[in-house]
């Protein structure tokens, strides 16, 4: 069998449980740290307690497979999933960014960042910018 990478095991160890037993144990220790990280996602203890420099990596991973073996048919929803930022969608419009844009001379790259982390800050500017302009309080 060729070198076993982190998804192969992985696929492994939920899907193709009949082919375990060809893993060599080195195989197993090279790919110990990305499956510990990636079975934290839903069994943080049970990761930590083998998170151990002294732990012997093979039979961790043997018994990550032992509590997959009757558990699991497929790959669990939870082992692709990442935590993602969800970015807000800037009511603003292109005039008003134009506007502050021409006013603080910033790039796009500076309006994308403001009007996903800082969307109602950069509307009050906007407001406080046009009230300045049009030389109302």
């Amino acid at each position: 069998m060729a070198k076993i990478d982190f998804i192969t095991l992985a696929n492994i160890i939920f899907k193709d449980k009949d082919k375990y037993h060809f893993v060599t144990d080195e195989e197993k220790e090279n790919n110990f740290f990305v499956l510990n990280r990636k079975f934290a996602i839903k069994y943080l203890k049970q990761a930590q307690f083998f998170n151990n420099k002294n732990i012997d990596k093979p039979s961790a991973i043997d018994l990550w497979y032992q509590i997959f073996y009757k558990t699991t048919k497929g790959t669990p929803d939870w082992w692709w999933k990442t935590k993602q930022k969800t970015k807000t969608k800037s009511n603003i419009s292109n005039a008003d960014l134009k506007l502050i844009k021409r006013f603080y001379d910033l790039s796009d790259k500076d309006i994308d960042f403001l009007t996903n982390f800082y969307n109602e800050k950069l509307k009050e500017d906007i407001e406080r910018i046009k009230r300045f302009e049009n030389g109302t309080k």
